[in-house]
């Protein structure tokens, strides 16, 4: 007989379904916009500084919306938290990107869109999503 996290703990859905959803609707939007890059359907002109590839860019959202999907499928309350810390720092990353590009003279739309995602993936990491560690 086999144990999984599905029956140690309760489902992250019934336990904390705000958390749930905007996990969900994390990694839904990572999802979309890790296709969206890859495949260079983006809305505005994207021009990062970094040395990272755009279609490179595209397969790690896409990698980590599908990972945070399968972690919430398979109510592993650790890499979920984990994964919005990961996310955190992607999307500060493209924060500091839209950062440079303003200072450059483009448009500061995205820097008011990946600011608000950041500061809420922020507030879900540090505020919602439950802790995974051992009851003492």
């Amino acid at each position: 007989m086999s144990t999984t996290t599905v029956d140690i703990r309760p489902s992250l859905r019934l336990l904390a379904p705000q958390t749930y959803w905007m996990s969900l609707a994390f990694s839904l939007f990572n999802i979309s916009v890790g296709y969206a890059v890859f495949n260079q359907f983006i809305l505005y002109k994207v021009q990062l500084l970094g040395a990272v590839p755009l279609r490179f860019w595209g397969l790690i959202f896409l990698a980590h919306g599908l990972c945070m999907f399968a972690s919430l499928a398979l109510n592993n309350w650790k890499v979920t938290r984990t994964l919005h810390l990961v996310g955190i720092f992607m999307k500060a990353t493209w924060l500091f990107e839209s950062m440079a590009a303003t200072i450059s003279g483009q448009s500061a739309f995205p820097l008011f869109v990946w600011s608000f995602l950041t500061i809420i993936q922020i507030v879900v990491y540090v505020y919602f999503t439950p802790r995974s560690g051992r009851a003492e």
